[in-house]
């Protein structure tokens, strides 16, 4: 992802676009707006004849680590990122997905040793958002891979455990990707719950079920992270929590959901039957 890919496809430094649109019940629309940090961009090459592919991916810059997860995004939590990148591919007919991610804009000190800027790079760029697979992505990533790896090995070629922490920096999530051609459905699917959201609102429906959730996000060795210590609750963000009535004792449990979802239907079965 280069600037040099905007710069020869005549794309400013600062994109602007129309606000994000989204359908909702009864004729009424919504309208997003935001503004997003980063948007990185790279073009695969046209070749045997096929039209060059431009694409890009949002970035957010964060000062802890956060954690993109789908099936989180599919119930409203996190999608910031992914409502900025519907909104300049709607605008952008062009472009194709390349993903959104987290980036900690603090150190890391995952090594004893003074960070250089392209260690840092490397680890800050480990698997913290949402991945678009297809054959251009993978050998962009590839590419990217190798000049991070040579750029680290040149600085201290001694040095064996930066090298292999920045190898497992760039592990891709397989529970946080998606293929190319699933990625609309996907992005439909988000929209499509903040739509539903916003219409329950606007019906007059306001009752508050605040999600408790935890991020699960990818260690410096590659490794996929969540526990309950990690969680959060909604409610924290909220200004209105000193006049609520629910106050956080009916919730929805995100994770108790996940969990569920993954278990065989005979398990699932088992459990209605005992508790009946």
């Amino acid at each position: 992802f280069t600037r040099s890919v905007a710069e020869a496809h005549g794309v400013p430094h600062t994109l602007r676009t129309a606000p994000l649109e989204i359908p909702l019940e009864g004729g009424k629309k919504l309208y997003i707006t935001g503004r997003i940090d980063r948007v990185d961009m790279f073009s695969a090459n046209a070749e045997d004849g096929k039209k060059e592919k431009i694409y890009i991916r949002t970035v957010d810059y964060k000062s802890s680590v956060r954690g993109f997860d789908i099936f989180n995004a599919k119930n409203g939590v996190n999608i910031q990122m992914m409502l900025y990148l519907a909104a300049l591919l709607r605008a952008n007919k062009d472009l194709s997905a390349g993903g959104v991610t987290y980036i900690p804009s603090a150190s890391s000190g995952a090594l004893s040793d003074a960070l250089s800027p392209f260690k840092l790079l490397a680890l800050n760029h480990r698997g913290s958002g949402l991945y678009v697979l297809d054959e251009n992505t993978e050998k962009n990533r590839e590419r990217y891979v190798k000049f991070v790896m040579d750029r680290v090995s040149s600085e201290n070629k001694d040095d064996e455990k930066a090298l292999d922490t920045v190898k497992k920096a760039f592990s891709i999530d397989e529970t946080n990707s998606v293929k190319a051609e699933n990625f609309n459905s996907l992005c439909g699917e988000i929209l499509d719950g903040v739509g539903k959201r916003f219409s329950e609102l606007f019906s007059g429906n306001v009752e508050a079920v605040p999600i408790a959730y935890a991020e699960p996000y990818i260690q410096l060795d590659g490794t996929r992270k969540s526990s309950k210590s990690d969680k959060h609750l909604q409610c924290e963000y909220c200004r209105f929590s000193e006049i609520c009535q629910n106050g956080g004792r009916v919730i929805r449990d995100l994770d108790a959901e996940r969990e569920n979802a993954s278990k065989p239907e005979k398990a699932k079965e088992t459990e209605v039957d005992g508790d009946a």
